[in-house]
C-alpha cells in the first residue's frame, strides 16, 4: 500500500513539473514574439522618419556651358535661386584702388529666389568664384574690399535683387565664373554652374 502511494505521489509531482515547464516556455515564446514585433515596428518607424528627414530634391542638373547673359538655376542647403550674369566690364581701378593681381572686373548680376524659403543674397554671392583658368580655385567677389556696395539683403520667395560684384584676377583671353568646387564636393551646393566669358565680351 505504501509503495502504491509513493508511486502515485511521484507521478503527480512529475506531471506538475512538466506543466510548469510547458507554461514557462509558452510564456517566454509570447514575450519573445512581442519583443520581436516591437523591434520590427521601431525599425519601420525609424526608416520612415529618416525618409521624411531627407529633404534633398536635386531638382537642377549641372550647367557647365553658360554664356554671358544666361541664367543658371541653383539649389543649395538654404534654398533655390536663379543667377543671371548680365554683363561684365574691365576697369583700371575702383575708387582709386588698382588690381591686386592683374585686372579688375565689375559684373552686373541678378539673383532671384525661386524657392519656398527666405535666402540671403550675400550667401548666394559667397558661393561664386572667378578665374582666368577652368581648373583653378578662383577668386571671390571683392566688392567690399574696393569700397563698393555688396549684393546683399534678405530675398523672400519670388523676389529679385540686382547689383555689382568685383573680381580681381590674372589676365587671359577667357574667364570663368562658377560655384566654389569645395561647396559642390561637400554637397553644400547641389549642382555646379559655369559661365564661360571671352575677352571680346568684356567691355571697358
Amino acid at each position: 500500500m505504501k509503495r502504491l502511494l509513493y508511486v502515485l505521489a511521484t507521478a503527480l509531482l512529475s506531471f506538475g513539473l512538466l506543466t510548469a515547464c510547458s507554461s514557462d516556455k509558452s510564456s517566454n515564446n509570447g514575450t519573445n514574439d512581442l519583443s520581436k514585433s516591437n523591434q520590427e515596428e521601431n525599425e519601420k518607424a525609424n526608416r520612415t522618419d529618416k525618409a521624411k528627414g531627407d529633404t534633398s530634391s536635386d531638382d537642377f542638373d549641372d550647367q557647365p556651358d553658360l554664356k554671358l547673359g544666361d541664367t543658371a538655376q541653383i539649389e543649395d542647403t538654404l534654398g533655390k535661386y536663379e543667377v543671371t550674369m548680365e554683363s561684365i566690364k574691365q576697369v583700371p581701378d575702383i575708387n582709386g584702388e588698382g588690381p591686386q593681381l592683374e585686372k579688375l572686373f565689375i559684373a552686373d548680376i541678378t539673383v532671384k529666389n525661386i524657392g519656398d524659403t527666405t535666402i540671403e543674397a550675400k550667401d548666394v554671392m559667397d558661393n561664386f568664384m572667378f578665374a582666368d583658368e577652368k581648373e583653378t580655385s578662383g577668386f571671390p567677389d571683392e566688392a567690399k574690399f574696393f569700397g563698393m556696395e555688396e549684393i546683399k539683403g534678405e530675398l523672400q520667395p519670388g523676389k529679385t535683387i540686382t547689383g555689382k560684384a568685383v573680381f580681381d584676377s590674372y589676365g587671359n583671353d577667357t574667364y570663368y565664373i562658377f560655384i566654389d568646387v569645395g561647396l559642390v564636393a561637400s554637397k553644400a551646393v547641389k549642382n555646379q554652374v559655369i559661365w564661360t566669358i571671352s575677352e571680346d565680351e568684356i567691355t571697358s
